[in-house]
């Protein structure tokens, strides 16, 4: 496939808003199956070569995926997540009919190793994860086979969210990460086990298709580890210590590490330089609570009241907290001084002692009392420690160095906390081999944080986890490709991961993924608590510098194909209806090569009856996604909406990633800016990110070509610049999405009027679903939307929240409105309004206005999707 150059394209759009005025809109159901076929009215079959793998395996070349037979290939897809994975055959074969009609061409299978039949691979008749379950292996064969059957290829996930236990051969498994995170990097027993999943899932042989997985063309590629960085997990504060034997591997490789760099243990102290100062001065008041909260203060006092009691060790003075309701902000259970002043580099000893009425996390942290001036943020300091509370007095301690009130954070849920003896003074030993710790022992354990090591130390720690972490996945690779005989591009984890060590790290691997969200909902208390939860509800469209895509763009690896393997505006946002739409006039705009929403389908097949959306993800059912998959699917596969012309490069130097790390200067899009890179337009160039072996800082490199203009053809103006929209305007396809209600929006062959929304926002698509020019094409599809809601759904006051999901049918907004359409064709045409099966529902008048002019009125009909062909 071809994808011509965008200069080629220009001068076809021309772009006029002006205001007009609309009727109101009313809010009707919309059924959207989840599976089976679609009508040509609304399918874009066509785009699938089948079977998937018909040309031989996907590769790599000059940058990009390509077939066997050399032609470049672009995906689009959705994942299926868990149950989902392990359809009937029936469903599965109705499922497959779906996706290949809507022009997905890729599946990501994901959390398929989570958890025991029939919601995951592993048999149930077996305490450990080790034995993939029969019936769960044999209707994954049958989905694999289907999907092929219908052009569509298959992204394997291996490690995702396997939690390793006790019969696995992990003793106190509970106190390790979720999901295996971080351990598998390094523990070998989880890498042997990851590797036996690996052996036992990829050369098993498909009955359906007559090969074994790595001999299947009709996978696509292969994912080694979803969303996992040990380095990513240290340098973010969130790896604390270890139980045995688990520490000791780190212990054994840090030393084995520092062995090689240093002759002995006074080697090590001359290159760390560690802190020791004398105890001083207390600078707490009332740390003993001897006068009740006195000094502290609370976020929230109504909803976390505290009093003096007589509970601590030895019967002396405790402050007892309770957290009566959670807040709207994760942070809201706060206990804190300030007012504290902390001298930049210089050592500090926290103490106190804390139980809870049930084990709990609280973060001890030191942080601003203000804004920084530079960044708007209450930045983190000195301490940042999460510790684990017990029913059980616990005596903490930390020598941090500042760099500047004090504080806890309590969970933002139900609970009861008894503090004590809190106490923070001047002084203490930061950095430098520990007493009782050696070298030549190999007794010296990691740091766990900057503000508790020296800086040197903790670049040292960053440094050894980086290689430590590159080994793993060089070697998981190498067993895929040399061992297994994996034959499609593999990956590592996605590029974030690590910050700008993912760059490294996945420059090393087959191309890069990414995944993001806009406004992924936030959980304010424990994670995934589907009762305490909330989003901004606002428009993408609004903020292009501050937007996911803009993030996506600056994290691709240059030279590789980028697969952006998750995408999801997810529900309940109201502006949803911008999601594919966007995505796909980015991705094609950038040049990227893959693009998944996360996802279609969750949970097991039952499910999928449903016939509305029930959860935040799923798209198969969601108005404001499923009807917009086909104009993406033009945009994006068919190359209707061609590159940007030339690109630019942010160049970061390998040597400097580790200090960048050490410093807290690592994260992608920090770098972009401080090249000088965080005014460049979105649309303008293809942005792309490298690494060379030294160098003194980030540099930024622009290709001729690159013009960092917005060219003709699309539009994105954010709110900042007037009206925000984002408008395209190709031969076989026209998008309009923003601030368009009681607008007029004129394409090149078309002018749409837009009349009134509930929010002001709307989404519009004409796409011609054969891949011609509007005006010549025999099967024009209009999609208009707005809001949708579930019958029953209800938000909390501040409408961050849904309290309740409510049950079919799903409602859909009904926008009213005209399209005036240039046609070559010389013969009639008819309208119709479709069902959300695709099925007519009734004609629509369409009015001849002059000789190759049409006007459709729409919005009279219950339906959001409009057909035009020839009579």
């Amino acid at each position: 496939m071809r994808f011509p150059s965008l200069f080629r394209a220009v001068g076809c759009l021309f772009f006029l808003m002006a205001s007009v005025r609309g009727q109101e809109t009313r809010m009707v159901p919309f059924a959207i199956p989840s599976v089976g076929s679609f009508p040509d009215a609304v399918n874009v079959r066509w785009l699938n070569h089948r079977p998937a793998g018909k040309y031989g395996f996907v590769g790599v070349n000059d940058g990009h995926f390509v077939l066997g037979n050399g032609e470049r290939v672009r995906f689009l897809g959705g994942g299926l997540i868990r149950g989902a994975c392990f359809p009937s055959h029936d469903q599965a074969t109705a499922l497959a009919a779906r996706l290949g009609d809507l022009g997905f061409n890729l599946v990501r299978v994901h959390h398929i190793d989570t958890t025991y039949a029939p919601n995951g691979f592993w048999d149930p008749a077996f305490k450990d994860k080790q034995h993939l379950d029969a019936g769960q292996l044999e209707r994954f064969d049958f989905l694999v086979d289907a999907l092929r059957q219908q052009g569509v290829y298959v992204n394997i996930n291996l490690h995702v969210s396997r939690t390793f236990g006790v019969a696995d051969g992990f003793p106190d498994a509970k106190q390790l990460p979720g999901m295996g995170k971080g351990i598998t990097i390094f523990v070998p027993r989880a890498i042997e086990l990851e590797k036996a999943y690996a052996r036992d899932l990829l050369t098993h042989r498909n009955p359906y298709t007559g090969t074994r997985y790595v001999d299947e063309p009709a996978i696509a590629v292969v994912e080694i580890n979803n969303e996992d960085s040990l380095v990513g997990l240290i340098t973010g504060g969130g790896f604390p210590r270890l139980p045995e034997p688990y520490e000791a591997v780190l212990t054994a490789y840090w030393n084995r590490w520092l062995a090689a760099r240093c002759a002995d243990s006074a080697a090590v102290s001359r290159r760390w330089s560690g802190v020791d100062e004398p105890a001083g001065e207390e600078l707490l008041t009332n740390g003993d609570f001897a006068a009740g909260g006195k000094g502290w203060i609370g976020e929230n006092p109504d909803s976390m009241p505290v009093e003096r009691v007589e509970a601590a060790p030895g019967g002396g003075p405790a402050l007892h907290i309770r957290c009566l309701r959670p807040g709207k902000l994760a942070w809201t259970m706060q206990l804190h001084q300030i007012g504290l002043h902390l001298e930049d580099g210089k050592p500090y000893t926290f103490h106190c002692r804390l139980k809870s009425a049930k084990p709990a996390k609280v973060q001890v942290v030191a942080r601003l009392d203000h804004p920084d001036p530079g960044t708007g943020r209450y930045e983190v300091v000195g301490l940042n420690r999460n510790i684990d509370v017990t029913t059980e007095w616990q005596e903490f301690s930390f020598t941090f160095l500042a760099r500047k009130p004090i504080g806890f954070t309590f969970p933002n849920q139900t609970g009861e906390f008894w503090l004590a003896d809190v106490s923070l003074k001047v002084g203490g030993r930061v950095g430098g081999i520990a007493p009782g710790e050696s070298l030549e022992a190999r007794t010296i354990r990691r740091p766990l944080s900057l503000a508790e090591s020296s800086p040197a130390q903790w670049r040292d720690w960053i440094e050894c986890v980086c290689d430590l972490e590159s080994a793993y996945f060089a070697e998981m690779r190498r067993f895929l490709k040399e061992d297994l005989g994996v034959k499609c591009p593999v990956i590592g984890t996605q590029i974030s991961y690590g910050e700008a060590y993912g760059v490294v790290r996945e420059s090393t691997m087959d191309y890069g993924d990414m995944h993001a969200y806009w406004e992924h909902p936030r959980f304010l208390g424990q994670a995934w608590d589907m009762k305490n939860w909330a989003i901004d509800n606002t428009p993408m469209v609004d903020a292009p510098e501050r937007s996911t895509l803009r993030r996506l763009a600056q994290c691709r690896l240059a030279g590789k194909p980028y697969m952006v393997s998750e995408y999801n505006h997810p529900a309940p946002n109201s502006y949803a209806s911008e999601c594919w739409p966007m995505v796909a006039a980015v991705g094609a705009c950038q040049d990227w090569d893959g693009i998944v929403v996360h996802n279609y389908l969750n949970y097991g097949p039952d499910a999928w009856e449903a016939g509305h959306p029930v959860n935040l993800f799923d798209t198969a059912t969601n108005p404001q996604k499923t009807p917009f998959v086909l104009a993406a699917a033009i945009l994006f596969r068919a190359g209707a909406l061609p590159p940007s012309p030339g690109r630019t490069i942010l160049t970061i130097p390998q040597s400097a990633v580790p200090d960048l790390l050490a410093r807290g200067e690592g994260k992608i899009g920090d770098l972009w800016q401080q090249a000088g890179g965080s005014d460049l337009p979105l649309l303008g160039s293809r942005l792309a990110v490298t690494t060379a072996p030294t160098g003194d800082a980030c540099r930024i490199e622009q290709e001729p070509g690159s013009t960092h203009l917005l060219v003709p053809p699309i539009v994105w103006r954010g709110k900042a610049n007037g009206n925000p929209v984002l408008v395209v305007s190709m031969p076989s396809v026209k998008v309009a999405t923003g601030a368009i209600a009681n607008q007029a929006v004129r394409f090149t062959g078309a002018r749409l009027t837009i009349g009134a929304s509930r929010t002001g926002y709307a989404t519009v698509t004409l796409v011609a679903l054969d891949g011609k020019n509007t005006g010549e094409s025999q099967r024009l599809l209009l999609t208009v939307g707005g809001i949708m809601e579930n019958e029953g759904w209800t938000w909390n006051e501040g409408k961050t929240m849904l309290t309740s999901w409510g049950k079919g049918p799903t409602l859909t907004e009904v926008i009213a409105g005209e399209l005036e359409i240039a046609r070559a064709y010389s013969g009639d045409l008819q309208a119709f309004a479709l069902d959300g099966a695709g099925n007519r529902l009734q004609e629509m008048a369409l009015e001849p206005l002059a000789p190759g002019r049409w006007r459709l009125a729409f919005g009279q009909a219950d339906t959001m999707w409009y057909e035009i062909v020839p009579r």
